[in-house]
């Protein structure tokens, strides 16, 4: 260093001197650093306290929202919101605020929380508390709620399987009931038919005059005309109607198109005499030779003034049917299914859609186990029985359904759709769509002993559930231990989405199955 340069440094006043020393500059930006982690380190630990908490304010806030929007208290609403929250929540949580929307389709409970949590760290920086919030929306998407229960009734559902039935479904409308106060429930018991009742006889929207190939008029011993009206037989049997219907043609069948007039209206039932009577110890209809027959409950003569001798004729000459009287056959279908022109009508009577829970229990708990299995015609009346035209009328309004009114049809079987092939001209017993031989709907080719209802009858189910999803109605498909593909495949097909349907192996997979239905239609959810 220069002699100048020292001089000059050696009289500098001492704080520029002080200002111009590098030493010791590492100790202060330490020390500012260490200041800024501390600060950053405050922060961190106090925003994963808050993080931690936010979980379960947060779980604390829905549980409270949707416990308010289920709640039928009368109690202040604040005051119900902060039970369930105290509840749930170890934290001391304040209602920032609470409201519902009742526009509908949609209606919803709007709820916001906070906790104001004490801070650690950061008090040193002045901050005691952080705010911790939670939002919780809850949605409930209907105003009135319908819902049809179409149920197996058939003579597979032996032993557990009825009991677990009646109980699954008294849970479901008890369920229901209790979130959906403005709820109504149908039943629609099926077999091989579906009953409509028999308080109907009179109806405009039944018609026992419509023409069969079976019911012939033919000349009385009198020299009268027989009548081929089907009440006009059963009182010349002696003989009540039970109140079954048969199936309407393919494109009416699977509709809630109203009976006006000509073929859409509804036909009863009346089951034509066999021909015969059968062999006592061929009664079952495992010959080999035609001329077997499942239901030959008459003399093939009667009152009629020729006695008929073509095979058809004694089964389709409505003279027989006066003067004369019904036999008692060992039927081979099914025990309880007397022959006669009622065979196969042994299910119990359609419930219409009713807002008494008692009523519709009630009947829930009547039902019983006889007949066949033909779950395309209960399909089709749940249909109907959610309708609001005729026969019924008794479902949703337009504006009612617009408000967010939700309809539901609940499909159970416990196995495949059943129409017996028989060895004679007929082809198979009497359906709701007559005879194989009426080609009413497209049999399969098979013969005795084939069941071949599957296919034929699983067509007209699938193309009633594709009707029922077009025309707004949610449906759910439930199958109790089931064995055949063909009939896990269609009722998978016909629920409105793969989450409704349910293949359950036994009862309690059954009831968990109605218990999943009923939360499915009346719980609310978090939509938030």
């Amino acid at each position: 260093m220069l002699l100048a340069e020292r001089q000059q440094k050696l009289y500098m006043p001492k704080f520029r001197i002080f200002l111009c020393d590098e030493r010791g500059n590492i100790a202060i930006t330490s020390a500012f650093l260490i200041s800024l982690l501390i600060l950053v380190a405050g922060v961190s630990i106090d925003y994963a306290r808050g993080v931690w908490a936010k979980q379960e304010i947060q779980m604390a806030t829905d549980t409270a929202a949707l416990a308010y929007a289920v709640s039928t208290a009368n109690d202040d609403s604040t005051a119900f919101v902060n039970r369930v929250l105290r509840i749930n929540s170890r934290f001391p949580l304040d209602i920032v605020s609470l409201e519902q929307s009742t526009l509908p389709p949609v209606f919803k409970t709007r709820l916001k929380t906070k906790y104001r949590m004490p801070t650690t760290m950061m008090r040193i920086f002045g901050h005691d508390h952080m705010d911790v919030t939670a939002d919780a929306e809850v949605s409930r998407r209907v105003q009135k709620v319908h819902v049809a229960m179409a149920l197996d009734n058939s003579g597979s559902m032996t032993g557990t399987r009825m009991p677990d039935l009646v109980s699954a479904a008294t849970t479901l409308v008890t369920e229901v009931r209790a979130t959906n106060k403005d709820s109504k429930f149908a039943l629609v018991p099926f077999g091989a038919y579906v009953n409509v009742g028999t308080q109907y006889k009179s109806a405009s929207w039944l018609n026992d005059a419509a023409p069969s190939p079976h019911l012939k008029a033919t000349q009385l011993a009198n020299g009268t005309m027989s009548s081929t009206r089907r009440f006009d037989l059963f009182a010349a049997l002696n003989q009540p109607w039970a109140g079954c219907v048969e199936a309407r043609k393919p494109g009416l069948d699977s509709t809630d198109e109203p009976p006006l007039s000509g073929d859409t209206l509804f036909v009863p039932l009346f089951v034509p005499d066999d021909p015969g009577p059968a062999p006592v110890a061929d009664i079952k209809n495992t010959g080999t030779s035609p001329g077997h027959y499942g239901n030959p409950y008459l003399d093939d003569t009667g009152n009629c003034k020729t006695a008929p001798a073509a095979e058809t004729d004694k089964q389709d000459s409505t003279c027989k049917y006066y003067g004369n009287t019904v036999k008692s056959v060992d039927t081979w279908v099914s025990a309880g299914l007397a022959s006669g022109p009622n065979q196969g009508c042994v299910i119990q009577p359609i419930t219409r859609l009713t807002d008494n829970v008692a009523t519709i229990k009630a009947a829930i708990a009547a039902m019983k186990v006889e007949g066949g299995t033909n779950s395309a015609e209960g399909a089709a009346w749940g249909l109907r029985v959610l309708s609001s035209k005729a026969p019924f009328a008794d479902g949703m309004t337009s504006t009612d359904i617009a408000n967010g009114g939700l309809r539901v049809l609940v499909i159970m079987t416990d196995g495949g759709n059943w129409q017996q092939a028989t060895n004679n001209m007929n082809g198979s017993n009497y359906s709701a769509y007559g005879y194989k031989a009426d080609n009413r709907i497209p049999w399969p080719n098979k013969n005795y002993p084939s069941n071949i209802g599957i296919p034929a009858i699983n067509d007209r189910l699938l193309a009633t559930c594709a009707f029922a999803e077009t025309s707004g109605i949610v449906v759910y498909a439930v199958g109790l231990a089931l064995t055949e593909a063909a009939a896990k495949t269609v009722l998978t097909q016909c629920a409105s989405s793969p989450d409704k349907a349910f293949l359950a192996d036994d009862g309690a997979a059954l009831k968990a199955a109605f218990a999943g239905i009923a939360t499915s239609i009346s719980a609310p959810f978090v939509s938030n």
